[in-house]
């Protein structure tokens, strides 16, 4: 357990502070991620998996103005209250910095997976996602689960290593998804197959992160090495 621990918060260090404070614990375990960062990763991998099944699949229809101004404020709200909190101007709790980041999270693949899918599977699946009001009523859901998950984590070690894993499994699809649309807007012109740029996004995922990582504990040594 200590080894996969370790792992963990090593991951988690390529894009998180981890000051204990800000983070949840059970006995003397840290998640491997803050209260913020642990809502953005997870609403994140819920909302990915929630676009990448069923009839969403491949899904490449590009949003209304409307559900993007709506996704949009929602997203900004979200990262309202880091601008607060980081500039001083209001000190947030870990509840708000996980409602927060959860929000922000649980936003991003429904704006980011669909521009993807329409430059690497043009044409596979023309469906809109929010093209039906029940579609408000599943990114709710998804908000919701992943707020009673993190909320609860404390109360089991079951769930408390659950969410810590799923929340570093977050990480890697966040990272992944970001550098996939650089390399998509990069190779575009470049006659590279589908195969070819998914490994280069791979790769150069796992490579970030593990940069990232090395370069956050060696300048800024968490509390958990020490």
């Amino acid at each position: 357990m200590d080894s996969l621990w370790s792992i963990l918060m090593f991951f988690g260090s390529s894009f998180c502070h981890q000051i204990p404070d800000r983070s949840y614990l059970i006995g003397d375990l840290q998640m491997p991620l803050c209260a913020r960062c642990i809502g953005i990763q997870l609403g994140f991998l819920l909302s990915s998996l929630f676009i990448w099944t069923g009839p969403r699949k491949f899904t490449s229809g590009m949003l209304g103005k409307r559900t993007n101004i709506v996704l949009a404020t929602m997203f900004f709200i979200g990262g309202f209250d880091a601008i607060l909190s980081y500039s001083g101007i209001s000190e947030s709790d870990n509840l708000r910095r996980t409602l927060s980041g959860l929000l922000m999270g649980t936003v991003m693949p429904f704006l980011l997976v669909p521009l993807i899918n329409r430059i690497f599977f043009q044409g596979r699946n023309s469906r809109i996602i929010f093209g039906k009001n029940v579609d408000w009523a599943w990114f709710a859901a998804i908000y919701l689960i992943g707020a009673a998950m993190i909320l609860l984590a404390t109360t089991s070690p079951i769930l408390f290593s659950a969410v810590s894993i799923l929340s570093v499994i977050g990480l890697f699809v966040l990272s992944f998804t970001l550098i996939t649309l650089l390399v998509l807007i990069l190779s575009d012109s470049k006659g590279m197959s589908g195969h070819q740029r998914i490994a280069i996004s791979a790769v150069s995922t796992v490579a970030f992160i593990l940069v990232m990582a090395v370069i956050h504990i060696l300048i800024i040594p968490p509390a958990w090495i020490g």
